[in-house]
């Protein structure tokens, strides 16, 4: 009975003093909160995909390399049995995204994004180094306004150029070198203004180390390999969070920028490997220079009605020869029913080169032409076609696309994405049609973090698709297997994730 009596006297002692723990623990997180925070993201990726070398493709019968209108290869066991059947594969792959920010005192700051596991496909080799260090950088607060120094994961407008990918569905970002100066002199007539300028450099290469001691002490050899980028931007916006809340009361808002850049290149580096095998250095002239201009503009009424758009216009010149490249895109999105629901019109083009030919980059390995505009690979416009299987340049898309908030935490999207290339000369099947698509997806989201979703999509291949072989024409007599035409099939996928988000 004694046993039990003590029993009795010692538990209020342990509960309050668990009670008294408790509050110094959120004390401490609080007070630690002022010099350590940090957010980020767990995230598991299933993926079926079926048929996305589209069925269009050939194998060289001398070299044995594989050839198609798709940057999906066909599965191994479909080229051993030839063109039999439409294989799928299923794969797996997960990220861990850590992003700590260390203040140190009122005005500096440290901010990381590190990577562990980066979209790495389960079953492979995970003993290398699968820690990708993405953004690292110093921020400092003064009297004029806000300095950074170091790689920064840059974003602006809509993110069909310069795209952060702090998204939860991205897999890339835009990240840079870069010193940049942030401050905003009418914060008391426009409190949403900013005006940056920064300086910023990328392909510093190679590196020499003249130390024998430290093989972290790198210098830069040459100079003239070294893109460098003055960047100037003026902008009137909302962070994201006090958006939302700003449209909850039904007000209008309407936001711009400007962004405004100059970059040179004297020369590019290659490493060339002599007949001996041995590898030399090599410096040929590049003489490239170019001007942007990108600008964004956004109206809301409300949480009624949006209406967003980005426009990006380069011009430069490269070893003498001058292009023109440009893009755009423009997203609405109409509210209904207590903002359950909502449907828009979406739509992109992004130009291409007059001189340049689908087929060079297969044939001859050459790269895009400089007169192409390409998309942030991190701008989603759908599940299949524009994300994985093409290359969202020389083309225009129309998207109209719904959403229905089923519950606060259930969500279904619907959309449909018409594509055609803006000549036949960007086709590898030298015709404008290059698809339709339609995605449907379902998402569970929970105020806590936690994201699942299901997605599954098909892509119906227009002509432009097709695969008409190393002549590039359509029905030739030739039994050549190199040059046999072979039309694009459907492709399906169907698709599920799990991000935890902290």
């Amino acid at each position: 009975m004694k046993k039990y009596l003590l029993l009795f006297l010692i538990l209020p002692t342990l509960l309050f003093s668990l009670e008294i723990k408790e509050g110094e623990l959120a004390l401490f997180q609080k007070e630690s909160a002022k010099y350590l925070s940090f957010d980020g993201y767990f995230r598991f990726q299933y993926f079926y995909r079926d048929n996305f070398d589209l069925n269009a493709w050939n194998k060289d019968a001398i070299s044995g390399k594989i050839y198609g209108s798709s940057q999906y290869l066909p599965t191994l066991n479909e080229i051993q049995k030839g063109k039999t059947l439409d294989e799928s594969t299923i794969s797996y792959n997960t990220r861990f995204r850590f992003s700590p920010i260390l203040n140190i005192g009122e005005y500096v700051q440290s901010v990381f994004t590190l990577d562990v596991f980066d979209n790495t496909l389960f079953g492979t080799d995970v003993k290398g180094d699968k820690l990708a260090v993405k953004e690292g950088y110093a921020s400092l607060k003064t009297p004029f306004g806000k300095v950074k120094i170091g790689r920064v994961a840059t974003n602006w407008g809509l993110g069909i150029f310069r795209n952060d990918g702090k998204s939860t569905q991205a897999n890339y970002g835009t990240y840079i070198d870069q010193l940049y100066f942030e401050t905003n002199p009418i914060e008391v007539l426009l409190p949403n203004f900013k005006a940056s300028l920064s300086y910023e450099v990328s392909g510093s290469f190679p590196g020499q180390n003249p130390s024998s001691y430290s093989s972290s002490l790198n210098y830069n050899r040459e100079d003239l390999d070294d893109k460098t980028e003055w960047v100037l931007t003026v902008k009137d916006e909302m962070d994201s969070d006090k958006r939302d809340e700003f449209l909850k009361k039904g007000d209008n808002l309407f936001e711009w920028g400007l962004f405004a850049s100059y970059s040179s290149r004297d020369n590019i580096y290659q490493t060339l490997n002599t007949s001996t095998g041995e590898a030399v250095d090599n410096y040929n002239s590049d003489d490239y220079s170019a001007y942007t201009l990108d600008a964004f503009l956004s109206f809301y009424v409300g949480r009624f009605f949006s209406i967003k758009s980005e426009f990006v216009w380069i011009t430069g010149d490269e070893n003498g020869d001058s292009f023109n490249k440009w893009g755009g895109v423009i997203e609405t999105n109409l509210s209904f029913l207590a903002n359950t629901l909502k449907f828009g019109i979406d739509g992109g083009v992004a130009s291409g080169d007059d001189d340049y030919d689908v087929y060079n980059p297969v044939f001859n390995g050459t790269s895009l032409s400089s007169g192409n505009f390409r998309f942030a690979p991190d701008y989603q416009v759908d599940l299949i076609f524009l994300r994985q299987i093409g290359i969202l340049t020389d083309l225009f898309y129309v998207k109209p696309h719904i959403t229905y908030n089923i519950h606060p935490t259930i969500t279904l999207d619907f959309w449909g994405v018409y594509t055609q290339a803006l000549k036949e000369k960007a086709t590898f099947g030298r015709d404008t049609h290059l698809g339709l698509e339609f995605d449907l997806q379902v998402q569970y989201v929970t105020s806590d973090g936690i994201n699942f979703g299901i997605a599954t999509g098909i892509f119906i291949p227009g002509k432009g698709m097709d695969w008409l072989g190393s002549n590039k024409e359509r029905d030739s007599d030739t039994t050549s297997d190199d040059n046999k035409d072979f039309e694009a099939k459907t492709a399906y996928s169907i698709s599920s994730f799990l991000i935890i988000k902290f």
